[in-house]
């Protein structure tokens, strides 16, 4: 990821004290301009790298292992517990591997009852707020839902497999881009219609 941090000339002499350097303030407005052009380009230019390198990365290779599985039934079953949700929603999270849906250095803590950090700033909720969301939705078989904001696509997969059609909208491309790879791996790519855009088009 490029970071590219702009410093006013205002501030020159806070960061660069005695140090002998000529400022220049007098910058013509066009030069201005094109530095702001170039600012542009370059982080435009960053961000679509990091989109190609999603859709050049092969999808990484996952096991739901034994020990992964009873991870996911210790931490359910508690939640299920604790806040008196439907065995519906509880046996649905366990056919659904949280662990395929967030990074490589996360799988350690794929099981972990906390929100985790995904691309663009965002995160994937903690397991007991997916859990009580679904409960409180009352999705039936045969419903169809619209999602927005479908994230790495966890809650996607759930939804789906409480037998609901599932239309979710994602405004970030990299994260769209991310929940079509992670959907994949269970086979869902085609079995949910997932759409890239704001709403407003």
């Amino acid at each position: 990821v490029l970071f590219i941090k702009r410093r006013s000339y205002t501030s020159w002499d806070a960061h660069f004290p005695d140090q002998g350097f000529q400022r220049v303030d007098s910058q013509p407005a066009d030069a201005r301009s094109a530095g702001r052009g170039l600012y542009s380009t370059l982080y435009e230019s960053a961000r679509t790298a990091r989109i190609e390198s999603i859709l050049k990365q092969k999808t990484m290779e996952l096991q739901d292992t034994l020990f992964q599985q009873n991870l996911r039934q210790v931490v359910l079953n508690q939640i299920a517990a604790d806040h008196s949700i439907s065995e519906e929603v509880i046996d649905a999270m366990k056919k659904i591997p949280r662990h395929y849906f967030v990074g490589e250095y996360q799988q350690e803590d794929a099981y972990e009852d906390k929100p985790l950090q995904i691309a663009s700033g965002q995160t994937i909720s903690q397991i007991t707020t997916v859990a009580i969301q679904t409960e409180l939705l009352k999705a039936k078989k045969g419903d169809r839902i619209l999602e927005i904001g479908t994230g790495t696509g966890y809650q996607t997969a759930i939804l789906h497999q409480l037998g609901c059609k599932v239309y979710s909208i994602e405004r970030l491309k990299e994260l769209y881009l991310l929940a079509r790879k992670n959907l994949a791996k269970l086979g869902l790519e085609t079995e949910i219609t997932l759409i890239h855009g704001d709403g407003f088009e």
